[in-house]
């Protein structure tokens, strides 16, 4: 997980300030984007160790998580070893309470040592024969599973101003940013234990 932890710390502070700052960083789409490749190509620099999976559905059935996407979930051999939400709205206070409870329930869960479906090997173009348990991909959700909310917003946006609201997350990276004046972008980023 610190690997995980650091190296979305770096590219957050790094890599995606300098985009924006480039005028290469509009749209939430874009955030999403970049921040796959960067983590495809920094954690992955040695051999293929992780995935990177974008906006998976997650099938749960009685959970808070039942068919929710999230952003972002890291996978390392079968283990969830991350799950990311983002929000980008420079210039616009951000809604972010769904967003959080999605991480909080994905850390609730995580405590039951539960298995998410996420890949699918294909087989069949008929869903009849496709929709068979061995043909699912099943990967653990762990206890020390870290959570991530990556958030740019207007100064006031309580969702950057008031860290109380993320204590709450254990094993929680906070990875926030703001345009303060012309020449000065916040990227920074709060851990919470």
């Amino acid at each position: 997980m610190e690997n995980l932890k650091k190296t979305l710390i770096s590219i957050w502070q790094n890599d995606i300030k300098e985009k924006f700052e480039d005028g290469k960083l509009v749209y939430e789409r874009q955030l999403q984007a970049e921040i796959y490749h960067l983590l495809e190509n920094n954690l992955n620099k040695n051999g293929k160790d992780y995935d990177i999976w974008v906006e998976p559905v997650i099938y749960l059935d009685g959970t808070g998580i039942h068919k929710t996407k999230p952003d972002l979930v890291i996978t390392r051999g079968e283990d969830i070893i991350g799950v990311v939400e983002l929000k980008f709205k420079p210039w616009e206070e951000v809604d972010y309470k769904g967003d959080l409870d999605k991480l909080i329930e994905f850390k609730k869960i995580s405590t039951t040592d539960k298995k998410i479906w996420l890949g699918i090997k294909p087989i069949s173009s008929d869903w009849k024969d496709q929709n068979k348990d061995d043909n699912f991909d099943f990967y653990n959700l762990k206890e020390n599973l870290l959570t991530s909310f990556i958030v740019f917003a207007h100064p006031v946006s309580h969702a950057i101003g008031d860290f109380a609201i993320y204590k709450e997350i254990s094993n929680f990276l906070l990875l926030y940013g703001y345009i303060e004046n012309e020449s000065n972008l916040i990227f920074d980023h709060q851990e919470f234990s």
